[in-house]
């Protein structure tokens, strides 16, 4: 369950996340103390600041989430800390809190960098895309976009990266400059490749 509620999570389709995060959920006191209980934590926690966190009923338990990952990160910064930064930008975002977010999310970036969790990059790269462009900057977000698609193209993921393209058309100038973006190629008409 755990795996269908990230996939369903990265695709967008949060409501169906959710119920496989209640699914989910069922099995967590089989397995204490295993890494895929904090995943389902993790997605669990991006998944309610997707579909409005701040919802009293769903702030405790995105808080609890919050409390746990600064835990994990504090004892094992190499496999939770990237992970850590990114749900904190995600909540910050839930609560308005637009810098905050930005901070975390490019935090999430850094650390994803050091401790090589590409798909976490991938993720707070897009994250920052869509905060960008609710600001109106279309520069910043075609930057982040840009590197969320490279970072899911070199994991195999182009389904992801072909999909930024799809999901964020109206943001590139022409025809050709969003086809290089599906396919991966630098453009030359990018202003993003000029920065």
């Amino acid at each position: 369950f755990i795996n269908k509620m990230q996939i369903l999570y990265l695709r967008g389709e949060y409501d169906k996340a959710y119920d496989f995060m209640q699914l989910s959920e069922d099995y967590l006191d089989d397995s204490p103390g295993m890494l895929h209980t904090s995943e389902h934590y993790f997605y669990s926690g991006m998944i309610l600041c997707q579909l409005n966190g701040t919802q009293p009923k769903w702030k405790k338990r995105i808080k609890s989430y919050r409390k746990k990952f600064k835990k994990y990160a504090s004892t094992c910064p190499s496999t939770f800390e990237p992970k850590y930064y990114l749900l904190e930008g995600e909540i910050s975002r839930a609560f308005n809190q637009k810098r905050r977010a930005e901070d975390y999310y490019y935090k999430a970036i850094e650390s994803a960098i050091q401790y090589n969790y590409r798909n976490i990059s991938a993720l707070a790269h897009l994250l920052l895309a869509r905060l960008h462009r609710t600001q109106g900057k279309n520069l910043l977000t075609q930057f982040h976009l840009k590197e969320a698609q490279d970072n899911y193209s070199a994991l195999g993921a182009t389904g992801l990266a072909g999909g930024l393209a799809v999901n964020y058309s109206d943001l590139f100038e022409d025809e050709r400059q969003r086809m290089d973006v599906l396919s991966g190629m630098p453009s030359s008409h990018s202003s993003v490749n000029q920065l």
